[in-house]
């Protein structure tokens, strides 16, 4: 066997072929014009046969030193062997050095490659990969970050791993058709998603899928709960499904949410289930004008369907990352108790990749509690009332206890709680009011007492002016009797005494913050002239505002516009909802025709429970219905049905049922 060179030039490039023949020999020509790569000698082929034909038989590639992982952060020296003429480094197609060794600090793995060239113009090349590992990201706590001199506190560290599942969106979730428009969906909110549609309304077909790549996605982690908010275009319902087991389907039973009802927008709070399939699934969103079942595939009349899609992931403590405290030695948790303000220093390692994060955690230690100070808010109160009770400057670390007396007397003193502040049970007697601050081995300091005088208080009283829209009979008079003498539907069907007695209406006082619970509720008579009071017990607490929502036996609940403060004198100035739609929220109101406005009549019953005299917040088909069958029978007197308040139920209480159900007239809830 024998070695011969075949050379060539190829566009100012040298190439050159190690070629064997097992046949007859080829002779070389101009062989010091051909360089020559070649691996070590081959069985049979002697050195002398590589240097007599100028070719470099033990060029080899090179040799890269320096490590192949590093932490986020943190640089990297890579080194080459010597013996070569140039040296050229690059990631992709940049050039990052020129020398035997490049330093190189990548923030996410890469792939860096080193070109070499011998004396003989001969040139190899080699790449290395250069893993960057994350740092163990780290969260710490403190159970008491102040403490008294003598006690003790716990710190905490923590390094979470996040887990996800597939990144694909599963396949086979049902339509969701529309025969109708509005109420369309404006904005959904949940998680990161804060997806405002309000533009782009809801023609038909009136569905949108809103997919990872759009932006309006989010992650959610099992065990944790956020809230799902919609805000529809008018009054509705509104429904939600998540497909959490990821097969596709929307469970009505397990993967359902009521959103709101007969309202423009609502929230709910959702859990995302320990048990959830990790990965992209399908959330989907549908409104309407009437309620509707469980059931997310179901044909809709109304309303519109949105489709996102949401990413679940699971954070647990990462098993691979181990703590050390300086002072406190190794663990996650070490119970600790300093004499002096002390910072404690954690060092959190990843045992897999030797990467690591560190951490202060100050604790302040207090030698002594400062003097408290007292206070009542208010300090008069009505009887059988509550008052709170406040440290003026509270410390962190301090104990507080309170203690009450009926005279202030040395020995009278009893304890009723510990905080610093305090509700008090209901008062029947005035009271004294003290509270004692401790910290650790340090005396025990006592505040100033605090008097709290209890007297005997009137009702506060609630004054409204409002129309009924079918009892209204013009010039701001609600007589529709139509019967001499003059009088309201009360007095002509002998309820009451008083011609002024209409009918009787509820006011019910509700929270000015989410859920609107409602405080208290009395019923008073509506006057022919729209007039309304109420009094409530004195126990109405009057230093927070309220809604005011009305509820009338056959009319659509409204509330106020905005909460209103019930002031200490048990007087509130008039609120007149008849001046103009907007005094009821949403504007929910009729416009009588003559600058006057009432709220609308029509809600005679329910439609889940079929019930005449149970109120569901809409004028619809059941209430038609309902209305249809007393016109039939000419239902006469005090009866849900007359919603024109003539004591008969005729044509004119049909065709106003018949137009209110035609808009679809619905409660507006704040």
């Amino acid at each position: 066997m024998e070695l011969f060179k075949m050379c060539f030039r190829a566009i100012r490039v040298k190439v050159c072929y190690l070629v064997l023949f097992y046949v007859v020999p080829v002779n070389i020509v101009n062989a010091q014009d051909c360089c020559c790569c070649c691996p070590p000698p081959f069985s049979g082929v002697q050195s002398s046969d590589y240097a007599a034909n100028n070719i470099d038989a033990f060029f080899q590639p090179p040799v890269i030193s320096g490590g192949t992982s590093i932490c986020s952060g943190q640089s990297i020296t890579l080194n080459s062997n010597t013996g070569y003429s140039s040296y050229s480094w690059a990631i992709g197609n940049s050039i990052i050095g020129n020398s035997q060794s490049v330093l190189v600090s990548p923030t996410i793995t890469s792939t860096y490659t080193l070109a070499i060239t011998n004396g003989n113009g001969c040139s190899l090349s080699k790449s290395v990969i250069v893993k960057v590992n994350d740092i163990p990201p780290i969260t710490t706590s403190a159970s008491s970050p102040v403490i008294c001199l003598g006690s003790s506190t716990t710190l905490t560290a923590l390094s979470e791993l996040t887990t996800t599942g597939l990144q694909i969106l599963p396949l086979g979730y049902c339509s969701a058709p529309h025969n109708g428009f509005s109420p369309c969906i404006n904005l959904v909110s949940f998680g990161s998603i804060n997806n405002n549609t309000t533009a782009s309304g809801c023609a038909l077909p009136a569905y949108t899928n809103f997919p990872q790549s759009s932006g309006a996605s989010t992650n959610l982690v099992t065990g944790s709960s956020y809230n799902l908010g919609v805000t529809l275009s008018s009054n509705g319902y509104a429904y939600a499904w998540i497909d959490w087991n990821r097969n596709g389907i929307y469970d009505p039973s397990t993967e359902y949410y009521n959103l709101l009802s007969a309202a423009i927008n609502g929230n709910v709070s959702i859990t995302v289930p320990l048990n959830a399939s990790l990965g992209i699934t399908s959330m989907r969103i549908r409104s309407r004008a009437l309620p509707s079942s469980s059931d997310a595939c179901a044909s809709y009349g109304s309303g519109e369907t949105e489709d996102y899609s949401i990413n679940v992931t699971n954070i647990s403590a990462n098993p691979n990352v181990s703590f050390n405290w300086n002072p406190g030695g190794a663990g996650n948790s070490i119970f600790v108790s300093p004499v002096s303000n002390t910072t404690y220093f954690v060092i959190a390692t990843n045992g897999l990749t030797g990467c690591s994060n560190n951490k202060n955690v100050p604790v302040m230690v207090i030698n002594s509690p400062v003097m408290p100070i007292a206070f009542a808010n208010p300090n008069s109160i009505c009887i059988n009332t509550i008052t709170s009770l406040f440290v003026a400057i509270p410390q962190s670390g301090v104990t507080y206890n309170w203690e009450s007396s009926p005279t202030g007397a040395p020995g009278s003193w009893n304890l009723i709680g510990g905080g610093s502040s305090l509700q008090t049970p209901h008062l029947n007697l005035s009271t004294f009011f003290r509270v004692n601050a401790s910290c650790g081995t340090s005396p025990t300091l006592t505040s100033n007492p605090v008097f709290v005088n209890v007297t005997p208080c009137a009702g506060q009283n609630l004054f409204v002016k409002l129309f009924i829209e079918g009892y209204y009979s013009g010039g701001g008079i609600m007589d529709n009797v139509g019967s001499s003498p003059f009088g309201g539907l009360l007095y002509h069907e002998g309820i009451t005494s008083d011609p002024n007695d209409v009918d009787y209406v509820t006011l019910s006082l509700m929270g000015a913050n989410t859920p609107h619970d409602m405080v208290e509720s009395q019923t008073g008579v509506l006057k022919v002239d729209g007039k309304l009071k109420v009094t409530f017990s004195p126990y109405v607490p009057t230093a927070f505002p309220y809604y005011i929502r009305v509820t009338h036996r056959n009319a659509l609940e409204i509330w106020s516009s905005q909460p209103l403060f019930i002031n200490s004198t048990s007087v509130i100035s008039p609120y007149d909802f008849t001046t103009a739609a907007s005094k009821a929220y949403g504007s929910n109101q009729a416009d009588l025709g003559d600058g006057n406005w009432a709220i609308f009549s029509g809600d005679v019953s329910d439609a889940n429970t079929s019930l005449v005299g149970n109120h569901d917040g809409i004028i619809e088909s059941q209430d038609y219905g309902d209305m249809e069958s007393a016109v039939y029978q000419t239902l006469i007197g005090y009866v849900f049905e007359d919603i024109t308040g003539d004591g008969v139920v005729e044509s004119a209480d049909y065709g106003l049922i018949e137009n209110n159900v035609y808009f679809t007239r619905v409660a507006i809830r704040p």
